[in-house]
């Protein structure tokens, strides 16, 4: 159960997230998504881990960088790698409360995934 909410949960935020991103992020994140659909998770990883090292750390990137660790957290859990996948969302949590603060809305909403995770 705790796996499925999870994962619908983040296939939602995906969809959000990558209507906010820039065009290649939206464009990375939907082909993982499709990687990931047909099985392979393994390909979507490489795909947003080369997407995360282009990108950079600066807190303009920040939305884009937590989107990509959370689609990072559907590929690990599609592996069956719970604990990875938690890493991942937990990531994506702590790049959000870094450039947003703790007051901002997508930082709540990223600390109720990374609850979600935990379940």
């Amino acid at each position: 159960v705790r796996t499925m909410s999870t994962v619908k949960s983040a296939l939602l935020y995906f969809a959000v997230a990558a209507a906010a991103s820039g065009p290649e992020v939206a464009e990375i994140l939907q082909d993982g998504r499709e990687k990931v659909r047909a099985g392979r998770a393994d390909r979507a990883q490489v795909l947003y881990r080369e997407a995360l090292g282009r990108l950079g750390l600066s807190d303009s990137v920040a939305e884009d960088r937590a989107a990509l660790f959370e689609a990072l957290a559907e590929a690990k859990m599609a592996q069956g790698k719970e604990s990875d996948a938690v890493g991942a969302v937990e990531a994506a949590y702590d790049v959000l409360l870094a450039a947003l603060g703790p007051d901002d809305a997508k930082v709540g909403a990223a600390l109720g995934r990374l609850a979600d995770a935990h379940a």
